[in-house]
């Protein structure tokens, strides 16, 4: 029974508790008219509580009733009192969690697990984090919490070593930790989340101004009492012209933290910025990211890249390709690059993290091909078509389509198995060649429009089962679906005219097939390998045209259209009256697959 944190996130402060609650909204429960009210005391770990302080406390029963829910205790000159009163439950165990702080309150964390809530400590608290928790099957006990210090308030101070010239200032613009158990970064000059994973992340501030020798404060987060021992605190910072904007320096700075204990209370960074020492020189988070720089733009020798050789370079050229790099976060220093060529990142098999800064309008043709541990990026905002082949590869890729995309090219989410479904936006016009060929897409419903596809587009798409397609569209490609081996059935639209070569080529597991009556050609081995079949209704009063193998050839180990096993029950339904369906691929099924016993005119 016992409950225990699920992991903090702080920016503001979120300590998540994930516990089993009621699926239903929560009710408060009737007060007790009789029966022993739920009383606490204790807190010994948890010194210096006063009159006023206060904590809360969340609480369930075995049975998963809700008993408390965020209920605040305070203390008084009468000791720990809460109203309304609670009452035990008889003969239930009950498990209580608590915080402190107590200026929180319980959200729910996200729709789709509706048991999982966070307590949000609002921006500003000024305590650390202390949590409890208590499990008891005694009814009528006095509840004594002992609270454990989780997390420390970490004040990050800053000053200059001399002061800058009266009409120039500093300018903080990163605070990143790194090299911690998780790391964030809060991109001030933006004012939005940069990155962020793991359990720690940033508050939310402004970008922070430094003009003189005094310290200021820059940032507030939170950590473990005792963080990993290679932990870094990372700042980013500029000199600028305070009337023109104008930046006449960067620079990156670290803060060692090993060695710390941060104790419960009180405890602060300080770090001092020198206008002066060596200046200038980028501190890359990934090792293999700075060989591959220094490589092709360190153009003094020394082995390292300043700011201002970031500056110099116009194009990245192929200098990534095939890099063994995980992290790029460094690219914003490149002032100048503004676009990402073509193939720029192809087959950096292990990239992980790659941030593109909003300055990037375009990128090139297979820029990410075969970056197969890239989990996610966020293309410019201003593009509005997929380049060919941008994600052929990805195998871990999950991507959402912006609503503004209205094309994407040949080949451009090619392998790229993570993706399960994707949201065509309602602007696209044109699906590329083969462009989510071998994907991991079980779902399809294509845009109510007719919208330009080109061959191939779902080929070898072996996970996926359902396609809905609606009427706008009058021709299915050559090789659209050819090898989707799990779709099962599949409508055609009504207005169909055309289906392409290989369409639907060994689509195994499809067991009935009805043509609209307005289909007039199917291309050669468009239904070739599609051993299941058992019905096929045509519509259509004079037969569409076809190849010889368009269903396959009976004595063809390759594409075969009989082998289901149920040869003697096969039906072909025929429009009465309708013509021409005694020739060419037609005399497969009615003379030589097995559906001529069952041939039936008219419906």
């Amino acid at each position: 029974m016992r409950r225990s944190l699920a992991g903090p996130v702080i920016g503001p402060v979120l300590l998540l508790l994930a516990f089993a609650c009621s699926k239903e909204p929560y009710r408060e429960p009737e007060p007790r008219p009789e029966g022993t009210p739920i009383q606490f005391s204790g807190m010994e770990t948890k010194s210096g509580f006063s009159i006023g302080d206060s904590f809360r406390v969340w609480a369930e029963c075995e049975d998963g009733t809700p008993l408390m829910n965020g209920q605040e205790v305070r203390l008084t000159e009468d000791g720990w009192t809460y109203s309304p009163l609670k009452y035990w439950p008889s003969g239930q165990t009950v498990t209580f969690i608590a915080a402190t702080p107590s200026d929180g309150q319980v959200v729910q964390r996200n729709a789709r697990n509706p048991e999982e809530y966070d307590i949000q400590i609002p921006y500003g608290a000024a305590a650390d984090v202390l949590f409890s928790d208590y499990v008891t099957e005694e009814e009528g006990h006095t509840v004594k919490l002992e609270f454990h210090h989780i997390l420390s308030r970490i004040a990050v101070k800053g000053r200059l070593r001399e002061a800058p010239p009266a009409v120039k200032s500093v300018r903080i613009r990163n605070v990143i930790l790194t090299d911690c158990a998780s790391s964030g970064v809060w991109n001030t000059s933006l004012n939005r989340w940069q990155e962020c994973t793991g359990r720690f992340t940033f508050a939310q501030y402004p970008a922070t101004v430094i003009e003189g020798t005094e310290s200021v404060h820059v940032a507030d987060f939170y950590l473990p009492p005792s963080p990993d021992t290679t932990a870094r605190l990372v700042i980013d910072w500029e000199i600028v012209h305070k009337t023109t904007g104008a930046v006449s320096l960067s620079k990156r700075d670290t803060v060692n933290l090993s060695g710390h204990t941060w104790h419960q209370g009180g405890n602060s960074i300080d770090f001092v910025l020198s206008l002066n020492g060596r200046s200038g020189l980028i501190e890359f988070i990934d090792d293999e990211a700075k060989a591959t720089c220094v490589a092709s733009f360190d153009t003094d020798g020394d082995g390292e890249i300043s700011y201002d050789e970031a500056a110099a370079v116009r194009s990245l050229g192929t200098a990534f390709h095939h890099s063994q790099m995980q992290q790029f976060i460094e690219l914003e220093y490149f002032t100048n690059i503004t676009e990402i060529p073509e193939a720029c990142f192809r087959d950096c098999n292990r990239l992980v993290k790659l941030v593109l800064p909003e300055r990037i309008v375009s990128v090139g043709k297979g820029a990410f091909m075969d970056c197969a541990s890239l989990p996610s990026i966020t293309l410019p905002a201003q593009m509005t078509q997929i380049p060919d082949n941008l994600f052929n590869g990805c195998r871990s890729l999950r991507y959402n389509l912006p609503s503004n995309i209205v094309a994407i090219g040949d080949y451009a989410f090619k392998d790229c198995k993570s993706i399960y479904g994707i949201n065509f936006p309602l602007a696209i016009l044109r699906i590329g060649n083969f462009a989510f060929s071998g994907s991991g897409l079980i779902t399809v419903e294509l845009p109510h429009s007719n919208v330009s596809l080109g061959q191939g587009v779902f080929e070898n798409c072996s996970a996926l089962h359902w396609v809905a397609m609606n009427d706008y569209y009058t021709v299915i490609p050559n090789r659209t679906f050819s090898g989707c081996s799990n779709l099962s059935e599949f409508t055609f639209p009504g207005n169909i005219t055309d289906i392409g070569e290989a369409a639907f080529l060994n689509c195994s597991r499809l067991v009935e097939l009805e043509f609209p009556k307005s289909l007039s050609r199917i291309g050669s081995k468009a239904f070739a390998g599609c051993s299941q079949v058992w019905r096929i209704t045509s519509k259509p009063t004079s037969a569409p045209t076809t190849q010889d193998d368009t269903f396959g050839i009976a004595d063809d180990p390759d594409y075969p259209f009989t082998g289901s096993g149920v040869t003697e029950d096969k039906i072909l339904r025929i429009k009465l009256g309708a013509t021409g369906y005694a020739k060419a691929g037609w005399k497969v099924l009615t003379g030589d697959a097995g559906f001529a016993k069952r041939t039936v005119l008219g419906f």
